[in-house]
């Protein structure tokens, strides 16, 4: 991912990625276009206003009404484009690759193509990342290699999750407290949730310190929902307390210093990036950080 939020301190550098699934919103109480418009709206100030590159990964089906494609859930995807954000394939219908066939489950994938392929193609800009839905990647190494061959043949990087987490049950709570209008136990869920999340940075920040000897560039998984749309302003503070910035990561081609680089899987040796610019294909690639103005 290009994006970044820095803390810089006098004791480690904090960087993370912020991706959203299970776009356009994820929401059972609020199911009338106009508000989930609104939601994203408020969601997108938040992530704009701060600069955050975000990703946001996409579920094709909940675009459709009644089996019928809507315009205004359409619009809620060109919203995040317009804003100078990337848009990820998370499947049609968000399968478990656990509990589907490998063949169903490539369909749905495809399925999932067709309308954010097609809005990122009107401003010049690619599908690129897939995400797999539970982050299930398969039960065994052979459907997990079929299914990265599968997604490399169709340009997909995969995008992982360092920062995993329970916050859907939070959303889930803070949206039926909202829905009842009970604020103060909206008010105490959210206080929980920034809490929680704080709790969750540490963990994983101490795993990355004990298995590699320093913190790792970490992705958060977050949801596309009310509780975000609301309050991702709080973990933005969260997460800038130690005067964070905000930064671009640039990958460059070693032998051209092109920036049209795609990360592609190998079977064997693991990984390996392939320059469009120049054709250069290899596992060396130059990293630069640019900060946001």
């Amino acid at each position: 991912f290009n994006g970044y939020i820095l803390s810089d301190t006098k004791h480690s550098l904090r960087k993370v990625a912020i991706t959203f699934d299970d776009l356009p919103i994820n929401s059972k109480m609020y199911r009338d276009t106009a508000s989930r418009r609104r939601m994203s709206a408020r969601l997108l100030k938040t992530i704009t206003l701060n600069k955050i590159p975000a990703v946001g990964f996409v579920n094709e089906k909940k675009l459709y009404r009644n089996e019928r494609l809507d315009d205004g859930r359409v619009e809620i995807l060109r919203m995040w484009i317009d804003a100078g954000l990337e848009l990820g394939n998370h499947t049609y219908s968000h399968p478990d690759l656990h509990k589907t066939p490998l063949h169903v489950f490539k369909k749905d994938i495809i399925r999932g193509e067709k309308v954010t392929k097609g809005l990122l193609k009107e401003k010049g800009k690619t599908l690129l990342y897939f995400r797999h839905p539970y982050l299930h990647t398969g039960r065994s190494l052979e459907i997990k290699h079929d299914l990265e061959e599968f997604l490399n043949d169709r340009g997909y990087i995969i995008a992982p999750v360092s920062i995993d987490n329970s916050e859907w049950i939070f959303a889930s709570a803070y949206e039926k407290a909202s829905f009842r209008g009970d604020v103060q136990k909206a008010k105490r869920i959210v206080k929980a949730y920034v809490v929680y999340m704080k709790n969750m940075f540490t963990y994983y920040e101490k795993q990355s310190k004990d298995l590699f000897g320093y913190e790792i560039k970490q992705i958060l998984l977050l949801h596309a929902n009310l509780l975000n749309a609301d309050h991702f302003d709080k973990l933005v503070i969260m997460m800038k307390k130690s005067e964070a910035n905000l930064r671009r990561r640039v990958l460059r081609c070693p032998q051209c210093g092109g920036t049209n680089i795609y990360y592609e899987n190998a079977l064997i040796t693991g990984y390996k990036y392939h320059c469009k610019d120049c054709d250069y294909m290899g596992a060396l690639i130059i990293e630069e950080d640019i900060k946001e103005p």
